[in-house]
């Protein structure tokens, strides 16, 4: 235990302090106007940590404005290629099938939020904008990789929605005859819509495909995926960091560090000396293998 307490201490010398990171803020109301990118960000942001925390307030207006803002940023970063917009074009298409009672408050906030940045970005896909925005492509890369966490904030919220009968399908007509006619019409009828209606399992699907997760299961592990890969720069490991600070003669117990310090035969590897490399957060989050419980306040 004393050898990792000294690997926690040295990995931590290479990392920025916890006052540094910039919380998102809260869904201002009224929401400020979006023009520009980083404006377009802070909305992002703001919204989708507000429906991460608030997954038993999210209706459909949350799922249609978010959907579509994720098509509009995503046909923004492949420059008009629509081959590349599956994901985000099926979510949208089976959010605008969803009904659900209206927004409010704080909720409300959040939509007009979501919608200035939609404005935004819609603003940038005119053939007449393409020169107004420099460096195009990493601007709309940076948007882009914001919709990752907006698509799992998307998904937790639809599954509590479902679970909570929040969000409504049409149903099957009702065939009503007027008073003194004689012609029957036919009216609509909306239901509670659950996890085995076609819209819900479409939009979840799509929302899965965005993270890139290889199948569906618990969200946490959904989540798990996105955050173990965030737009920020690579991590480095506790090997590396220990590698920069002065190593001991001798270490505690060889066999906790196994490697090239040591050949099979026990005999010293002189060319076996430990190199800096880089590790993702994904390799991170799998090799510990503990499943994410509770709320997660997203830090970005």
């Amino acid at each position: 235990m004393s050898a990792v307490a000294k690997e926690l201490v040295a990995a931590a010398k290479a990392q920025p302090d916890l006052r540094e990171l910039d919380i998102a803020r809260s869904p201002l109301h009224p929401a400020p106007a979006v023009d520009t990118l980083d404006a377009a960000i802070a909305a992002v942001r703001a919204a989708r940590t507000w429906l991460w925390l608030h997954p038993a307030q999210v209706t459909g207006v949350h799922l249609q404005v978010g959907t579509q803002l994720g098509l509009a940023a995503h046909v923004l970063t492949a420059d008009g290629s629509l081959a590349m917009t599956g994901g985000w074009r099926q979510a949208a298409i089976a959010a605008a099938e969803l009904r659900a009672a209206p927004a409010a408050g704080p909720a409300q906030d959040t939509v007009a939020e979501m919608g200035e940045a939609l404005r935004w970005t819609r603003s940038l896909l005119g053939p007449a904008a393409r020169g107004h925005m420099q460096h195009r492509g990493r601007d709309a890369a940076r948007l882009g990789s914001e919709m990752l966490l907006m698509a799992a904030a998307l998904h937790r919220g639809l599954r509590t929605a479902t679970q909570r009968r929040n969000l409504f399908v049409r149903g099957d007509a009702i065939l009503e005859r007027p008073a003194g006619s004689l012609v029957y019409r036919a009216a609509p009828h909306w239901r509670p819509a659950t996890a085995d209606d076609d819209l819900v399992r479409d939009l979840s699907r799509a929302l899965w495909q965005i993270v890139g997760s290889g199948a569906e299961g618990d969200p946490a592990s959904m989540v798990a995926h996105v955050l173990a890969q965030p737009p920020r720069p690579r991590a480095v490991s506790p090997a590396a960091a220990e590698s920069r600070s002065p190593k001991p003669d001798v270490l505690p117990d060889d066999r906790a560090c196994p490697g090239p310090r040591q050949a099979e035969g026990g005999q010293p590897n002189p060319a076996g000396t430990k190199t800096l490399t880089a590790v993702s957060g994904s390799e991170a989050v799998e090799e510990g293998g503990d499943p994410l419980l509770g709320d997660i306040a997203i830090l970005d």
